[in-house]
């Protein structure tokens, strides 16, 4: 099914919103690059990623390693 970038991100929203109301989280496996800027990819931010960010800092400081591909473009 092929969709616009508007409407894949009111229908990432509404599965967020069901996923979130059961605990859990979404996150996107495939889409077009060019939309990876506008749509949570990775999901909403969580706490975590703060320690994720530090434990990529300490092994990458240069920021090599596939820079901006993981979680909230660690």
């Amino acid at each position: 099914v092929e969709c616009g970038l508007e409407e894949a991100r009111g229908l990432v929203g509404r599965i967020e919103g069901r996923a979130e109301a059961c605990g859990g989280s979404v996150t996107l496996p495939r889409c077009p690059t060019e939309w990876k800027a506008f749509l949570p990819v990775w999901g909403k931010p969580r706490e975590d990623w703060a320690l994720m960010r530090a434990v990529k800092s300490k092994l990458d400081p240069a920021g090599v390693f596939n820079p901006g591909r993981f979680t909230d473009g660690i």
